[in-house]
Order: structure tokens, then sequence, then C-alpha cells
């Protein structure tokens, strides 16, 4: 039968065939919407759980000259060796704080924190945690002060009778506030050192280079922590792989300055980039002898990933040494004591606790190392840590820091609250004398504990001095029954004695913490009576030849 006798029997059989196209043309046109929509939706998902953005850096970037401050916004104080806080909310509702510690200024000098108005980098695009602040100008710390960026936050209320942030390791804004010591003390893991992808970006135009600076985790998803060593502009922002990539060039075209390398190369790991067009700059952390013991370990890290064992090996030595050393010693560092019990805590904590999808990147340095065995560890020896998600202690750092012997009194890590928890009777005794000569060198922790509790029953240690000895003990889990009753009475003698509005917030905080309840009571009091009289007992006793001995009330 020809075409033309089907169409005249059936008028409709020649229109069938295009109109069952254009339905399958419709259907296929459909199927690709809707999986264009779910590969959006598990686009947007995915990137919403890791906490990376997808924006681009366009071009090369660069430090904008004369960036565009908010002036309004500035605040500026004298700070002396006894540190201080300076805090500025931008206009954008981004809140900016600087925590200086005591001794990180040798004299007192002028700090101005300032929000930006615009982020200060040329085709950099808009950063996730406002526009940045400039903190200057010319400002050195002899010891790292914490920059703490918080977006959409209010500035915190009063907590204290003196109208300032109650003192306090974890109270952002606090005078006591510490990210290092508030991880420990949280029982956050060190994993990797870092957040994947959460960073801090500095910005110096005294030098004219772009880096990353060291952050500290401390389990709070709306703040990012940094050191702050020097004068320049900050950022905080959430990266991916590909900006990872732009900011590690970006660090080493100005030179080499180890703690930034550790940090940017880190983060490159951690978000999957390649480490090999860095292995020159890897193998020069062989002769690096920087002690600051959590960038010692990142550069560990970094070395065994590219598979630099010598460097590998250097890190490790210097790690152990200088770790066991300063938590030995408090004189031989220049960091407070406390931050080596906490740091040693995360450490401790990596293979204890299960910690999220960020922190890979121990075990995916250290698979290669076999017959891993560590009682303290839930990861089973020689179980794949890649599968399991577990970081944990590589098998050469146990020879520098043991676990220590669990304390009777069950109270092992904890900074008890109160006293009537446990017996007033002395428990098991502390390690002296032969004992502690039993110890040494083979248990540098229990030593810290027993050079701790001489530093806290010593006649020349400050009250200060006392209190992180108090903390780390905590910290090491190393506070017996029989150390509540002497610690009580002591931080009362300390609170009666306290001369300044924070040095009394910091012992009734010691107080609280170690169930001192006359200790809190009296440091209380003490501020009252100060603002009564308008008044810290330094303002109100001008030491010159005629007051030169009084003793403040």
């Amino acid at each position: 039968m020809s075409e033309e006798e089907i169409t005249k029997e059936d008028p409709k059989a020649g229109e069938e065939k295009p109109k069952k196209g254009k339905k399958k043309l419709w259907l296929i046109l459909l199927a690709l919407i809707l999986i264009l929509i779910v590969g959006l939706l598990a686009y947007l998902f995915l990137f919403k759980k890791t906490g990376t953005s997808v924006k681009s850096v366009k071009g090369e970037i660069s430090i904008t000259k004369n960036p565009e401050l908010e002036s309004d916004k500035a605040v500026t104080k004298v700070v002396g060796p006894g540190g201080s806080v300076l805090s500025t909310r931008a206009s954008d509702g981004t809140l900016y704080t600087l925590t200086i510690p005591k001794d990180a200024m040798i004299v007192p000098l002028t700090v101005t924190m300032t929000p930006m108005k615009k982020v200060p980098l040329d085709n950099y695009g808009k950063l996730d945690a406002g526009n940045g602040v400039k903190i200057g100008d010319r400002v050195t710390f002899n010891r790292p002060a914490f920059l703490t960026v918080q977006p959409n936050t209010e500035k915190p209320k009063a907590t204290s009778t003196t109208g300032t942030v109650k003192w306090n390791r974890c109270a952002i804004g606090s005078r006591g506030y510490d990210p290092e010591i508030c991880a420990g003390i949280r029982d956050i893991p060190f994993g990797a050192g870092i957040e994947p992808g959460k960073v801090v970006i500095l910005g110096s135009e005294e030098f004219s280079s772009i880096n990353l600076n060291p952050t500290i985790p401390m389990g709070d998803s709306n703040a990012y922590n940094t050191h702050v060593w020097r004068s320049g502009f900050y950022l905080a922002d959430k990266i991916d792989k590909k900006e990872a990539e732009v900011l590690a060039k970006k660090n080493f075209e100005n030179g080499f300055d180890y703690v930034n390398s550790t940090e940017v190369l880190t983060q490159l790991a951690a978000l999957g980039g390649d480490l090999t067009p860095y292995k020159d700059e890897i193998a020069r952390f062989e002769r690096e002898k920087k002690d600051y013991p959590r960038e010692v370990l990142k550069g560990a890290i970094i070395a065994k990933i590219v598979g630099h064992e010598t460097a590998y090996n250097a890190r490790i030595e210097d790690f152990g040494k200088a770790y066991t050393r300063n938590l030995s010693d408090v004189r031989s560092s220049f960091l407070p004591w406390p931050r080596y019990a906490a740091l040693y805590r995360q450490l401790e904590a990596n293979g204890t606790k299960k910690t999220s999808d960020g922190f890979h990147l121990i075990p995916r340095a250290y698979a290669e190392l076999p017959d891993y065995d560590n009682s303290n560890s839930s990861t089973p020896a020689n179980d794949n840590p890649l599968v399991t998600g577990e970081p944990f202690w590589p098998i050469d750092l146990p020879d520098y820091v043991e676990p220590p012997k669990e304390p009777d009194s069950g109270t092992r890590g904890s900074f008890p609250t109160d006293p009537t928890d446990l017996p007033d009777a002395v428990g098991t005794p502390s390690v002296t004398g032969s004992e502690a000569a039993k110890h040494k060198g083979s248990d540098p922790v229990r030593d810290a504990g027993q050079k701790a509790r001489n530093d806290i029953t010593s006649r020349t240690k400050s009250c200060s001095e006392k209190i992180e000895g108090m903390e780390t003990l905590a910290l090491l889990g190393l506070i017996e029954p029989g150390d509540i009753g002497p610690m009580a009475k002591i931080l009362e003698e300390c609170a009666g004695n306290c001369t300044t509005f924070e040095q009394c917030e910091e012992y009734a905080d010691a107080s609280h913490k170690f169930g001192s309840i006359a200790g809190e009571a009296t440091a209380m009091n003490r501020i009252k009576t100060f603002l009564a009289e308008g008044g810290d007992c330094k303002d109100a006793v001008k030491k010159d030849l005629k007051t030169f001995g009084i003793n403040c009330p």
C-alpha cells in the first residue's frame, strides 16, 4: 500500500508520528530539568555541609591602595603588660574582638582596631564574615594576641559587677579569654589543628604580603579565632580548594614564613589540594626551629603527606623536645603553661573521641604507619583510619608525652566546682621525693603535675602563676581529692590581696572553678569596695616616697 493510500484510508495516520515525537521531546526536557534541580540541590547541600564558599578569585589578588575604613567604628586603647580587650562591631553586624593577654606587650603602646568598609583585597570578592578589620599601626606582640571574628553578632552584655564580660577562658570579650585553653577544656580533638576551609587571611601593607594566619578551632561555628603577632588587615572567610591554591601560591611569592606556610598548606591538603608543587619549601621545614607547638606539629603532618621523612622526623623531634621542656618548666617558655596542657588534652582526644568529617587529615598523614596500638584510642590497631575517620596520635609521639595515670578520685581532667563532691581527707599522695625521681624522664606529664603542685604551694610564685598551675593540673587530669582543700585556702588568700578589677575577677573565677567559696566571696567583696571608692587599688594608691609600702584595703 502506498503512502498516499494510507493517508486516504486514515487521515490521522500521517500526523501521529510528529505528535509522539513532540511528547518524547517534552519528556526529555522535563527529565533534564529535574536532573538540574536535583543536581543544584545536591550541590547546595554539599557546600552547606562542608561550609565552603562558591565565590571565585578573579585575577591577581593584591592589597588595595588606600582601603576604605569605618573610622567612626574605630576603637583605641593604650595597652601595657597587663593586657586588655578591644571590641568593635562593624556596620554589617560583624563583631571583632581583640584579646591581648598579659605579657603580650613589653611596654605600653597604643593599639587601634578599625573595621573595613570594603574588602581591602583587589580581585578577591566578598568575604563570608564581614569586610575585615585593620589592626595597626606597626604594632607587634611579644606573645600572640587573639582576634575573634563573629558575623551577625551583638556585643556581649556585661555579666560582671565591673561592667565587663565575666572573666573566663571560654568567654569571648573577657580578659581571660584564651581559645587554645578553651579548646582543651572542651576536649576538642586537635585533628589537623584547623577547621578545613575556615580561614583568616592576613594582608600586610608593611611587607606587601598576603598569607593565611594560624587559626584555633574551639568548637564555635560562628567564631573565627586567629593569632595576632603584628599589624595588618585580618579577613575571616570560608574558602574552597581553588581559593586555597591561589592563596598558597600567593603565600610563597613574598618569601618564606613557617607559621603562615604551615597554615596555608594544611588548608590546601585538607581541601583535597596537591602539595607536590611545594615539596622544596616543605623540605625546608627540617631546618625550622620555631617552638610554637601547634605549628611545629602542623609542619610534621604536612611533611608526612608529601613523604619527606627527614623533615617529618625533624619536626616530630622538635615538637617532642620543646613540648617536654615547656611542659616541665614554665620559665623556659613564652606561652602560658596551661596552653601546653590544653594541647596535650586535645591530642589525647584525637584517639578517644569520634570527630567530624573535617578531621581526616591526621589519619591521611599517618595511614602508612604500621601496627598502631594505643590503649587510649577507640580505633583498633591496623584499621584503616581513612575509613574510620578517627584521628589519632602518630606512633612517634607517645615516646615524648605518655598518658597520665588515672587519679583515684575519678575527677580526671575536670574543673570541680563544688568541694562537697570530694572528701576533705587527703587522697592519693602527690608524687614527691624518690617517687618523683622514678617518673623523671619517663613520664613528663606526671612530672609536669608535680612541678605544677610545687608552683601552687611556692612562696615566690604570683597568684596568677599558682592559678595557671591549678589549670594545668586540671587539664592533665591530675587533680586529686587531697589537692582541693589546699587549693581552696591558697585561692582565698590570693583573693584577699587582688589589686585590680581584672585580677579580682580572675581570682573569683578560679575560686569558683576549684571550689573555694570563701575565695570567690572575698574577691567579689573587694570588687564592690573598689567600685564604692571609685577605682581599684592601684588607682587609689599611687606609689611614691610617701605612700611606698602602703597596702591596699
